[in-house]
């Protein structure tokens, strides 16, 4: 995984995919610990590039095999500041 992480924060670098029916009319999302649901993906390995990462978490959180071309790429910069108890994480 590739993560840079310094006293209360985090840096990640990771891939989701959006997947809809033909009609555009449904996506797929999962559901994650009964809190939110999220598009499928997760983080990119140190050798791995965008498509690779994004087949090999279809396949690990999803259990299928796509034969897919990216479309898009998106850059986000995400900060979450974690508190516990008051305290900085």
């Amino acid at each position: 995984m590739l993560t840079i992480q310094e006293e209360g924060m985090r840096f990640g670098v990771r891939v989701g995919a959006i997947i809809y029916n033909q009609d555009r009319s449904k996506i797929l999302l999962e559901k994650q610990n009964n809190k939110m649901y999220m598009f499928p993906g997760g983080r990119i390995d140190v050798h791995e590039d965008s498509q690779e990462a994004i087949e090999r978490e279809l396949h690990e959180e999803l259990n299928i095999r796509v034969d897919l071309k990216l479309k898009y790429i998106v850059e986000m910069f995400l900060l979450y500041i974690f508190f516990f108890l008051g305290k900085l994480v």
